[in-house]
């Protein structure tokens, strides 16, 4: 008779756990996946209706208030990343947390460590190098590498009549080498 009274309790728990896990998902991070709709001109994965930071930068994780939690200049409190595996291992824990309040699926947490993994953050030697085959060209290949190097090849190209420009900080992802 008791183990039936357990699982009739357990049963009639099921809307609390369910209420519980939406306002946790809420809090840990917006909305579910399914609710966000609507255009988000920024890519942070934050509808633009809602989007507090509308112009959040490519590499930056997003809260679900559209502003960065690991921002490519560094952490929530402003404090310069330290080494770039840093910025990546904030991210990587941003996009976990995000998945697993059910924020994000799986292709946009891979998505947003490509992008952390292709950027300068937390390195601040390296820049991002468009590197164009011709000056004419609509669009070139992005490079991290130092700002030298891409001065170098800058050189190196205008005897072929390409070039190589210096980007700021950031990621390659999506290419910020286009017209």
């Amino acid at each position: 008779m008791r183990s039936l009274h357990i699982e009739r309790s357990a049963r009639s728990n099921r809307p609390r756990l369910a209420l519980a896990w939406l306002l946790m998902a809420a809090c840990m991070g917006g909305a579910p996946v399914a609710a966000d709709t609507g255009p988000d001109a920024d890519d942070d994965g934050v509808a633009d209706a809602v989007d507090a930071c509308p112009a959040t930068e490519p590499a930056d994780l997003a809260g679900p208030d559209g502003c960065a939690i690991c921002s490519c200049e560094g952490d929530a409190d402003g404090t310069a990343w330290s080494s770039h595996k840093e910025y990546v291992a904030c991210v990587r824990e941003g996009a976990r947390e995000r998945r697993v309040a059910g924020t994000i699926d799986a292709a946009r947490s891979r998505a947003l460590m490509r992008r952390a993994r292709n950027s300068t953050c937390g390195n601040a030697a390296l820049v991002r190098c468009c590197v164009f085959a011709l000056f004419d060209d609509e669009s070139g290949r992005c490079r991290i590498m130092t700002e030298d190097a891409c001065e170098a090849l800058d050189d190196q190209l205008f005897d072929t009549d390409g070039e190589a420009d210096v980007e700021d900080a950031g990621s390659c992802l999506p290419n910020p080498c286009t017209f």
